[in-house]
């Protein structure tokens, strides 16, 4: 289940209107691995990687996204029970092994490669932060992060109240940058500013981002940490050019 509330002044997109165009067919659906299938709508020079893609299609994204003028490609990302979840989606490893495994297989499949690029990952909580994972790991280029869960380390349990403090990745790329490696790419973030903190998390995150050499936006919407906001800006965010080569010289902005 999960917060479906819109008061007036929210930023709605279409395609989630009950009252609007009918909804036709789901997308030519091909299972590329154990994790990650593809949603093909038929525009295959872009593609988004989509974590929680179980928890999307429980909201009905699938069928939504046809409300789009020009879909991407999607490769949806499953993520199995919460424990599985928990340790796969922080674990930028795993995540750019499974991903480069569901790319390879696309390859194959259909005779057409894409390129960092090409693409474009997004999530929400652990899958914003995998997200900016698979652009440290140079798997994509670009990623728009919803909700970010930036405070991340590996053993430790999240204590309760406000998410303070940035975690492994950033910490890492932050390492990083001070021996002079780069990391070239685009990182979106967006949070809500009744998340406990996630905000401004994002905000400490986003200079040690850049630091990396990273292009890094923070921008900021009235919500909590749920789908009634996520999924109005994930469609938005899916309606703009993906490639990360029209990013501006990194830097941040917000």
């Amino acid at each position: 289940d999960c917060s479906l509330l819109a008061l007036p002044g929210a930023r709605l997109h279409h395609a989630w209107d009950e009252d609007a165009v009918p909804l036709t067919g789901d997308p030519v659906r091909t299972r590329l691995t154990t994790k990650v299938s593809a949603w093909d709508y038929g525009r295959r020079d872009t593609a988004v990687v989509l974590f929680d893609a179980e928890q999307w299609e429980a909201v009905g994204l699938p069928q939504r996204l046809r409300r789009l003028a020009e879909p991407p490609l999607i490769l949806a990302v499953d993520s199995g029970t919460l424990t599985h979840r928990g340790e796969f989606l922080p674990s930028p490893g795993a995540v750019a092994a499974a991903v480069t495994d569901a790319l390879a297989a696309w390859e194959d499949a259909t005779g057409r490669g894409l390129r960092p690029d090409d693409l474009l990952a997004t999530g929400q909580s652990y899958g914003g932060l995998a997200s900016v994972g698979l652009v440290v790991s140079g798997v994509v280029r670009s990623a728009f992060a919803q909700s970010p869960s930036l405070h991340y380390v590996r053993g430790q349990q999240r204590p309760p109240g406000p998410a303070t403090g940035v975690g492994d990745l950033v910490s890492r790329v932050a390492t990083q940058a001070r021996t002079g490696r780069r990391f070239p790419g685009r990182v979106e973030m967006i949070a809500g500013t009744e998340e406990g903190g996630m905000l401004e998390l994002a905000r400490e995150a986003a200079p040690l981002l850049a630091s990396g050499g990273l292009d890094v936006s923070v921008a900021s919407v009235v919500g909590g940490h749920d789908y009634a906001w996520w999924r109005h800006e994930l469609m938005f965010r899916l309606e703009r050019p993906i490639r990360a080569r029209e990013a501006s010289p990194a830097g941040t902005t917000e």
